[in-house]
Formats: structure tokens, sequence, C-alpha cells
């Protein structure tokens, strides 16, 4: 996950470490067709893919 605010001159990301699935079937991505997710390239069909965390890494910036 990735932001910046541009008139709040700061930012963030995340980094999620660990085993990822692809979710294929529609039973699988049942679960997250309504949840709001968005793929983050206008125009590109939704590919869902399940990450079990085994770590997260994540940093804050801001210019004053």
């Amino acid at each position: 996950m990735d932001e910046i605010d541009v008139t709040a001159r700061e930012g963030w990301i995340v980094l999620v470490r660990g085993a990822a699935h692809h979710l294929d079937t529609e039973a699988e991505r049942a679960p997250f067709i309504d949840a709001g997710l968005e793929p983050w390239i206008g125009g590109v069909a939704a590919h869902f893919i399940r990450v079990k965390p085994t770590g997260v890494w994540g940093n804050r910036t801001h210019r004053p």
C-alpha cells in the first residue's frame, strides 16, 4: 500500500511479506468482491492474491 498526499506533503508505504496465493475460483474471491477493493491501475481487471503475512514494515514521511 502506498499513498502520497500532495497537499499535506506526506506519504507512506507499507510492505507485507509472506506466502502469496492467487485466488483462482469464484468461491475464493467471493468474500472480497464487495469489499471495495479496486485495482491500482485503471482499466485492468481485478486480480486477487491472498498473502499470509510473516512480517509487516511501514514508513511515513512528512516534509515541513
